[in-house]
């Protein structure tokens, strides 16, 4: 079957998501052809969660998955479709008189079907309401045998060519008109639509002067947006001013009940106005064409009070409705008597509904849809000091620690893609959520979703319709944050997808309503939405979600180890998980001065010197300047700007968001998720391993372990898949020669900074002073009631060391369990052998395969030093002789006590602790010479 000729299908159909593919199969002796979606599956022209764009259409047909593509027709696209079956000759192109009659007097999009013998149009308009299509079979003189003319505006699918037809317009005309004239020629007049009010046609608010709709919209849940809007500020869509107009267009469309001219007077004043304005577009200026957008895009317009009113007598379950609730809340503040009389109608047509269980229903419904309290002054300073003075992540991370132990950089990343939603040059760094159940991801996300203002958030199970009602509360608003870890995934992918993509500026969603009365429906999701989407690995399309920041939860026994103990000690104290001390309305008041003072423009002029060294990872880079930006952002007090105002980078920043992308370079390296790259990790040894020994390896299902190596394959070539001795095996790919040293050594980019460059994963919160740690400023007290994790206790010695007195500030948190904690051995290691070599590589001995010495998960890049001073930082009384077998580089510490990253070579002997041995010989990495003390 020939490709479609992508580049002539037409545009009105293209940025829709009405796209299928389809397959011709042999039904009873016909060819039919039968709906697919972008997988292979069985599609339905009823089911708008089996459609797709068109770029996903086209990947999945080049890909082999279909014969060719086709467009579902919906009320809600705008468009019909009018096929007129068997009448060209394929051998020919000529086509039959009554065709060219219909071709000429439609006038618009017309191509030839696949099969040669027909013509497809496509028309802007909508056949009568009911009424989703119709066919009429022609016979007689004239007509070639099966000609028929069938029309649809919803439940059917065209097939697309893109073989268009000569003289004829190349874009879907608007034919309402013509299209209802020549439908009620064929069919007759559908009952019941005589006289019926057109869906373009002005309806409600049009009956309200322009300034009773200004003074309607200032008030309304959207108010803010409008107001920003009608001021003519552009900044919440990045400075795109046609999608500000957009924006304001389809306000008005909704509050003036689809009225053009009273939309344009309006609009008129607004600081959006400009010459553009009135400048011609083919047959209509850009004003004209633009409102004619926002008019068909909007399925539902303002209802008074007597609309809503007809809607709980015909249903009072209605008022379970939230946009019926969001209604009345809205009424109630705009125009109470009209409020008050609505109520007293729905008492007197529905006894036994009282008015108070309606006020309390609308009540309940404006507290969860209004802003919370404000932070008194006390707090605001607090998070001001912070902000100008101390460090906002690291508090941020101390306070997400009070809920949720390790997973530092997880926290970090979720605490990045936060300020990234207050960015307008930020792509959106959208965190990763896939890994094992029980992984702790769902927890992890929730002790730092805790800390955003509840203004930011929005939670829960996430579906299409769901996304549809928060739309009708105006509880989605640019810059948001999307929790869910019960998400519905097949549905939501198309959304997802094209919003991360256009993160600063929003999409239009459109779908068909639930139900018997079936409708179109449109869902905006407005710019800069952060979507935290957890799932359990194999449950999630990891494929769709591939703009998913790299990055998993710890699922290493060690850490489990450590958070079991956590919850054994939380049980012992008072404690409530997740509760709002003066910590956490800190931590909010830190994100709210940032949206407050935001949407900020981030310029980094270090971008401009910097190398990537992968040149074909784009993502990757988009993804690291995105960590600059945001970490720019999170400290937006303490960076200059420049004369317009944007915030200039430091080169500290750099340094830090290279830290970070450090933890999971190999998964940015090869485009793999941190699932995939454990399973790297398992093959290190170059021995092929069969499924059995890596799901025993790595702990998980083999249906899991089938679905991340067949992601692996697919993506890359570092994992070969081979037949030896009638089993299947896989392996590193030796042609590659991924060898320790390789992932070592490997690096993503060169920032050319002159500042030093040490990354090293965090496991645990506190390495030094609880002030210095958490980031707080000298001489602020934090009331943190009992949040205290006691693993997370600082060494007192060490900080009195350093000059950190525990006292110097009244009232430390921590203070009282200094007197109760044991000392650790060594007091080189700040953080009571919670972290004994930062690395991570050299304590885990029984746990090879995700925290082994080939750095897959567990890297460093920090300078290795060869120097004959050095000693080993666990040294105690006795040591033990080794010969190196390989070469090999670990964390060290010289007579000064710094440390560094030693360099072992191959053959060569030194001293080292026992412990340490323990670990490196049964690896291999090492030979024993002596005992202990000899």
């Amino acid at each position: 079957m020939a490709s479609p000729q992508w580049g002539n299908l037409p545009a009105a159909c293209r940025i829709l998501p009405n796209w299928v593919l389809w397959k011709a199969v042999e039904r009873e002796g016909r060819v039919t052809k039968v709906p697919l979606d972008r997988y292979g599956k069985n599609a339905s022209s009823t089911a708008s969660h089996t459609w797709c764009h068109l770029d996903e259409a086209r990947a999945a047909f080049e890909s082999g998955k279909g014969d060719g593509v086709g467009f579902v027709f919906s009320r809600a696209s705008g468009i019909s479709g009018i096929d007129l079956d068997h009448c060209r000759d394929a051998s020919t192109g000529e086509i039959d008189a009554w065709a060219v009659k219909i071709l000429d007097r439609l006038n618009s999009y017309s191509e030839i079907s696949p099969s040669g013998q027909g013509v497809h149009i496509l028309v802007r308009g909508l056949l009568p309401e009911g009424v989703d299509g119709r066919k009429k079979a022609l016979l007689g003189d004239g007509y070639r045998p099966n000609a028929a003319i069938e029309i649809y505006s919803a439940g059917r699918y065209f097939t697309m060519t893109g073989n268009i037809l000569p003289g004829h317009p190349q874009g879907v005309e608007d034919r309402q008109a013509e299209l209802t004239a020549f439908f009620e020629e064929l069919f007759g007049r559908s009952q019941g639509e005589a006289g019926k009010k057109p869906t373009d046609q002005a309806v409600d608010g049009a009956s309200l002067s322009d300034e009773a709709v200004i003074d309607l919209m200032l008030k309304s849940a959207h108010a803010e947006e409008i107001g920003r809007l009608l001021r003519g500020d552009t900044s919440a869509y990045g400075g795109d001013d046609s999608a500000a107009d957009m924006a304001l267009c389809n306000h008005l469309a909704f509050w003036t009940g689809k009225d053009p001219q009273k939309m344009d007077r309006i609009f008129r004043k607004s600081g959006l106005m400009r010459p553009k304005w009135d400048e011609k577009r083919g047959a209509q200026t850009y004003g004209e064409r633009t409102i004619t957008e926002a008019i068909n895009g909007t399925a539902e317009c303002y209802e008074p009070g007597s609309d809503i009113l007809a809607k709980i007598k015909a249903n009072p379950r209605a008022l379970k409705d939230p946009a019926v609730l969001e209604g009345l809340a809205r009424l109630r503040a705009e125009d109470p008597i009209e409020y008050d009389l609505v109520l007293e109608a729905v008492r007197k047509d529905r006894k036994g509904l009282r008015v108070a269980t309606i006020n309390e229903l609308v009540d309940r419904h404006s507290k969860k849809t209004t802003m919370t309290e404000q932070p008194n002054d006390d707090i605001k300073a607090k998070a001001l000091a912070i902000a100008e003075q101390g460090d906002p992540l690291r508090y941020l991370i101390w306070q997400a620690q009070m809920n949720h132990l390790g997973d530092i950089d997880y926290q970090e990343v979720l605490i990045a893609s936060i300020a990234s939603a207050a960015s307008q040059t930020s792509n959106g760094i959208q965190p990763g959520g896939t890994g094992e159940k029980g992984s702790g991801k769902s927890d992890a996300c929730a002790a730092v979703y805790h800390l955003i203002p509840p203004d930011r958030r929005l939670d829960g199970s996430l579906s299409p319709m769901s996304l549809f009602y928060l739309q009708e509360t105006g509880r989605l608003k640019p810059g948001m944050i999307l929790f869910s870890d019960d998400v519905e995934y097949e549905p939501i992918v198309p959304i997802y997808k094209r919003s991360t993509a256009r993160f600063q500026h929003g999409i239009t969603h459109f779908s068909v309503s639930g139900g018997k009365d079936r409708h179109g429906i449109e869902l905006k999701i407005p710019p800069r939405i952060v979507w935290w989407l957890t799932s359990v690995e194999g449950v999630a399309n990891e494929q769709a979600f591939d703009r998913q920041y790299p990055i998993s939860t710890d699922s290493s026994p060690e850490h489990k180890k450590r958070v079991a103990k956590e919850i054994a000690a939380r049980r012992a104290r008072k404690e409530l998980r997740l509760s709002a001390d003066e910590g956490v309305e800190i931590a909010r008041g830190i994100i709210a001065d940032i949206f407050a003072n935001g949407p900020f423009r981030v310029l980094i002029p270090q971008a401009e010197k910097a190398e990537w060294l992968k040149v074909s990872d784009f993502r990757g880079q988009e993804q690291f300047w995105d960590l600059v930006d945001a970490l720019v952002i999170l400290r937006w007090r303490q960076h200059e700007r420049d004369p317009d105002g944007w915030l200039i980078a430091k080169d500290e920043d750099l340094v830090e968001a290279k830290g970070i992308l450090s933890h999971h370079k190999v998964a940015h390296y090869a485009d793999l998720t941190d699932a995939e790259v454990k399973v790297v990790g398992a093959l290190s040894s170059g021995l092929p391993m069969t499924q059995k020994e890596l799901t025993e390896a790595l702990g998980i299902a083999q249906s899991t372990l089938s679905e991340r190596l067949r992601s692996i394959i697919a993506k890359s070539a570092i994992v070969t898949e081979d037949v030896i001795g009638g089993r299947k095996v896989y392996a590193l790919n030796p042609q590659m020669q991924l060898g320790k040293d390789y992932w070592v050594n490997l690096d993503l980019i060169d920032i050319k900074t002159d500042i030093s460059e040490t990354y090293r994963r965090r496991q645990i919160a506190l390495s030094d002073c609880y002030r210095y740690v958490i980031g707080i400023p000298i001489g602020i007290i934090i009331n943190n009631s009992s949040r205290v994790p006691t693993s997370l206790s600082v060494n007192k010695e060490k900080s009195i060391e350093k000059g950190y007195p525990c006292n110097d500030c009244g009232r430390c948190p921590l203070r009282e369990y200094h007197s109760s904690l044991s000392q650790p051995k060594t007091t080189d290691n700040a953080t009571n052998q919670q972290q004994e070599t930062l690395s991570g590589t050299d304590n885990q001995p029984n746990n090879a395969t995700d925290k082994s010495d080939n750095a897959i998960s567990e890297s460093t890049n920090e300078p290795i030093t060869q120097t004959s001073a050095a000693v080993d930082e666990k040294a105690v009384d006795e040591t033990v002789a080794v010969r190196f077998n390989t070469d090999y580089q670990t964390d060290w510490k010289d007579a000064d006590g710094k440390t560094f990253m030693r360099q072992f070579q191959e053959g060569e002997v030194a001293q080292v602790s026992p412990f340490r041995v323990q670990a490196w010989a049964k690896r291999g990495v090492v030979d024993i010479l002596e005992e202990a003390g000899a």
